[in-house]
């Protein structure tokens, strides 16, 4: 346990490294369960490690440019003072491409929206939207534009 010690150590080779370069400095393969153990009940590896999330995405299949755009909104409410009232950022992308729209909105109504949505469609437009399940996306207006304009809606969960 007193190698462990050297963990805490700024001069030594793999101080406050993660468990992997540390143990590669001991050189004793023996050690390495007692290492993660150790380790895992020291508050700066705990506190700094980085948080693995690994958990199953749905693969999302687009046919070319303007096949597939997914929509949100972004709130930037907190600063609006700095941004002359503008409190939402409609972000879209095209999937296929990568290519983003931003628009800045005051607010989130049906209205807001459909302009933001007509301004964009005034040049491309895409086959399938994909959004949230927001009512910012979900009201008759809007419904009713891109059915309009022959565009697929379709929404996912989170």
């Amino acid at each position: 346990m007193s190698k462990f010690l050297n963990y805490f150590d700024p001069p030594a080779p793999a101080s406050f490294t993660g468990h992997t370069s540390f143990n590669h400095t001991l050189k004793n393969k023996k050690l390495k369960n007692k290492l993660n153990n150790w380790l895992s009940e020291q508050e700066p590896y705990t506190l700094h490690r980085p948080i693995k999330k690994k958990f199953p995405r749905e693969k999302v299949y687009s046919n070319g440019i303007d096949d597939l755009w997914q929509a949100d909104l972004v709130d930037v409410s907190n600063i609006s003072r700095e941004n002359q009232g503008f409190k939402f950022l409609l972000t879209i992308i095209d999937v296929f491409s990568k290519f983003v729209w931003v628009i800045a909105l005051k607010n989130k109504m049906s209205e807001s929206i459909l302009q933001a949505l007509k301004s964009i469609f005034k040049t491309r437009k895409p086959k399938k939207l994909q959004t949230d399940k927001g009512r910012e996306f979900l009201n008759k207006p809007v419904q009713d534009y891109l059915e309009k304009m022959n565009v697929h809606f379709y929404t996912t969960n989170s």
